[in-house]
């Protein structure tokens, strides 16, 4: 299983599958209904939290099974929020108003986009949410440490 979801992810990243591709072998082709990989790549792309909405990024992939392995119920992958709907928080749950963001390179380096990442922050902050940010060194070299800092403030917004 490990190795399909470095596969996924390395075919999601160079953009030679499109999770919308392997959501329809796995759920609707009928000529790879009986390909005895299906069912573990159907299982695979659960843990990854594919819910129908935009394709999760290999880092967002990376910190789902992080999520699947720490025991805690799943969060809600690409929750809309906000004024007009305009925040994607890449994991949260809502009823704590806990957000998980993960910040790749691509998408979040330059001052434009840190500049609106923060914003996004603050207005989150400021309606009672607590933001927990991670980035690819976090999620990839030290999953421990995340996933224990996770926890520890899933429990302490539960009490």
């Amino acid at each position: 299983p490990h190795e399909i979801d470095d596969l996924v992810d390395r075919a999601l990243a160079r953009r030679l599958a499109r999770v919308d591709d392997l959501v329809h072998a796995v759920e609707r082709s009928a000529e790879f209904r009986r390909h005895p990989g299906r069912v573990t790549l159907a299982a695979r792309l659960a843990r990854r939290g594919v819910t129908g909405a935009p394709a999760p990024s290999v880092l967002e992939s990376r910190m789902a099974r992080l999520l699947a392995g720490e025991g805690l119920p799943a969060p809600k992958a690409e929750l809309v929020w906000g004024p007009q709907r305009r925040y994607r928080l890449d994991f949260a749950y809502p009823a704590l108003r806990l957000a998980i963001e993960v910040d790749g390179f691509a998408f979040h380096f330059t001052p434009e986009q840190m500049r609106a990442d923060n914003h996004r922050s603050n207005t989150l902050t400021a309606a009672g949410w607590m933001i927990l940010r991670y980035n690819w060194w976090d999620v990839t070299y030290e999953p421990e440490r995340v996933a224990g800092q996770i926890a520890a403030a899933y429990r302490m917004l539960a009490a």
